[in-house]
């Protein structure tokens, strides 16, 4: 901070303070500037902490949330896949088992048609 050729403080430009000079300071006396904007900036540094605190406080409250919200939608369509595969493996299933059982009984009148026409040609018509 400067110092006029008294010794004493010039004006404070930040906090418009006039010199020490301009106050008709007694002797002894003496504006310090700096020591009054530190109190200031001391003052002040708690209620910021408190305040990042906080901040911090509900940012993780709020990833808590998010992260309890993403396990609980996984967990939902596990569920949804687990319920779903076994009823569309058994329709799966199913169709497989109409179309063997159609399969045979194709398979079942085209040889039962080849056996009535090789008896025709052989001649064992009954």
């Amino acid at each position: 901070m400067p110092v006029d050729n008294s010794g004493r403080y010039k004006t404070c430009p930040a906090q418009g303070h006039q010199s020490d000079t301009e106050r008709k300071v007694r002797p002894g006396e003496r504006h310090n500037c700096a020591k009054s904007q530190q109190e200031a900036a001391d003052n002040i540094k708690p209620a910021f902490s408190q305040k990042n605190d906080e901040l911090r406080d509900k940012i993780e409250a709020a990833r808590q949330r998010i992260a309890s919200q993403v396990a609980k939608n996984a967990e939902q369509a596990h569920d949804a896949v687990s319920d779903t595969i076994p009823v569309a493996a058994d329709t799966a299933h199913e169709a497989v088992d109409k179309a063997e059982d159609k399969a045979q009984s194709a398979a079942d009148a085209v040889k039962d048609k080849a056996e009535d026409a090789a008896d025709k040609i052989s001649g064992d018509d009954k």
